[in-house]
């Protein structure tokens, strides 16, 4: 005979009633609130991730405008002076009376080589057109600067006039007198 066994086993537990506003016993209770310490716990996280916030924005801010301990050698500023230009006034040795005429069919030729003698410390008396246009410079002289005619030449030369024809030149208005040609 076979006998079945029931596997429904029921204990009876009582458990006891709790008011909600009953404190529990104090072994179940923390000494502190549970709260506090983990205010304290995020505290102490932001301010240790604050310290390294502001560590490496010091670090990026050396790197960036080059702060550099290790160099021991002094910085040296090297102040270069400003160049001068110094232009010597031209003294000519003889004062002469120049005319200086356009015979080039150039408009304002004689303008610049009057200029270009005036720098050079000539007396330009008279800038005007030639009567014709000329086929070459001619260089005219009176007896009195027949000496300068080198350099009248070289002066010319310089202001990129080339003579063609050294002439004397009667007395009169002046001394020398530039007829510029083609």
């Amino acid at each position: 005979m076979k006998k079945k066994l029931k596997k429904d086993i029921s204990v009876p537990v009582t458990v006891p009633e709790i008011e909600i506003n009953t404190p529990l016993p104090e072994e179940v209770m923390p000494a502190e609130p549970i709260v506090d310490e983990v205010m304290i716990r995020a505290k102490r996280k932001w301010m240790a991730g604050m310290g390294i916030f502001i560590l490496f924005i010091v670090i990026l801010g050396c790197v960036a405008f080059g702060y550099n301990k290790i160099s021991s050698a002094p910085m040296v500023q090297i102040i270069t002076p400003t160049p001068q230009i110094i232009v010597p006034s031209p003294t000519p040795v003889v004062v002469m009376r120049i005319a200086v005429w356009n015979g080039s069919g150039v408009g304002g030729l004689a303008g610049k080589v009057r200029d270009g003698l005036k720098i050079e410390g000539y007396n330009v008396v008279e800038v005007t057109n030639a009567p014709t246009v000329q086929k070459g410079t001619t260089l005219l002289l009176n007896s009195s600067v027949k000496s300068k005619e080198t350099e009248l030449v070289a002066v010319l030369k310089k202001n990129l006039i080339e003579v063609m024809k050294v002439e004397d030149l009667t007395e009169g208005e002046y001394d020398v007198k530039i007829i510029l040609g083609n």
